[in-house]
């Protein structure tokens, strides 16, 4: 539309008894601010030192395209604030556990997928452990990590209370998994959504 159609457009509502003036223009996106006062930590029955902020997790969850009939994926889940907000949004990002939310355990670095699976997720975002608040752990012990001896597998009459042996688990070896993880499980034009640190004055 031409800017004299645009004018003429505008002219021809002069018959509108306007009492203040009206703006035309295109919706391109809105914010709902009334989601985080429910949505925010001190709200919450179980809270850790490490959970993602409510508004950053909805920025995550809406930079990811989470919506309704989506498959989001955090692998280091935690208390669930980022997969939490992605749900608000309509996204399926539960694991089908037992109520009371029992424990789940992987490890990034040993994915639990079953051989020839892979691009299922529409979207991965997750806030890696990065060592400034709780530092990476992969598990098996230091002679496992080495080579020294070969991984077992716990009997059925210790699993109860078995707990593993882990390692460290540096940055760098967790985002090359990241990666790996995202290259094998995200479906074509998927999204991958992670925070990564920084130092500014290194950076600019």
């Amino acid at each position: 539309m031409t800017f004299d159609e645009q004018r003429e457009r505008i002219n021809s509502f002069t018959y509108i008894p306007f009492e203040r003036r009206i703006f035309f223009g295109r919706k391109v996106g809105f914010a709902d601010r009334k989601l985080l006062p429910t949505f925010q930590q001190k709200s919450r029955t179980y809270l850790v030192p490490t959970a993602m902020d409510a508004e950053m997790a909805f920025l995550m969850a809406n930079q990811a395209k989470a919506t309704s009939g989506k498959l989001v994926y955090d692998p280091f889940v935690g208390t669930w604030s980022i997969l939490v907000s992605a749900a608000r949004f309509g996204a399926m990002t539960m694991y089908g556990l037992p109520m009371p939310v029992a424990l789940l355990r992987m490890d990034n670095n040993l994915p639990p997928w079953r051989s020839g699976l892979k691009k299922i997720f529409d979207a991965i975002i997750c806030d890696p452990p990065y060592g400034v608040r709780a530092g990476g752990r992969i598990s098996g012990g230091r002679k496992i990590l080495r080579g020294t001896v070969d991984p077992y597998t716990v009997p059925d009459d210790k699993r109860t209370d078995h707990i593993p042996s882990t390692g460290a688990y540096s940055l760098v070896e967790c985002v090359h998994d990241l990666f790996h993880l995202a290259a094998r499980m995200l479906v074509m034009k998927g999204r991958l959504v992670f925070f990564f640190p920084v130092l500014r004055d290194e950076f600019y």
